[in-house]
């Protein structure tokens, strides 16, 4: 009933995927969802989440989050609600995002 899709890293088409000629282009990954009617039907509320978070920032290292919260799943102490785009309590907080294992604010490459 639903796909995600996702790279797990960006390119930048001159130079390949090489952390020591780091350049803002590995920092956008594509991700794309895709929900059947009846899911939709059935999840009407985190659909309209997803559609509200369309254009919000969000990290590979979230995932597993927004996994959980697309099938359903509340494990108490693990999943964090503020960390799953499908729920109205994503924290978009553009400076909570990092790059390159964590050392580098995602702040530092978004194109402004």
């Amino acid at each position: 009933k639903a796909l995600i899709y996702f790279s797990d890293h960006g390119e930048d088409i001159s130079l390949g995927h090489d952390i020591n000629t780091f350049t803002p282009d590995m920092t956008y990954i594509p991700m794309y969802i895709y929900l059947s009617d009846d899911y939709i039907s059935s999840n009407l509320l985190k659909y309209n989440y997803l559609i509200k978070a369309k254009d919000y920032y969000i990290t590979n290292d979230l995932i597993f989050n927004t996994v959980l919260g697309i099938i359903n799943i509340n494990i108490p102490f693990i999943y964090e609600p503020e960390n799953d785009i499908t729920n109205n309590n994503y924290d978009n907080n553009i400076y909570k995002f990092k790059t390159l294992s964590g050392k580098k604010l995602l702040t530092e490459y978004i194109y402004q």
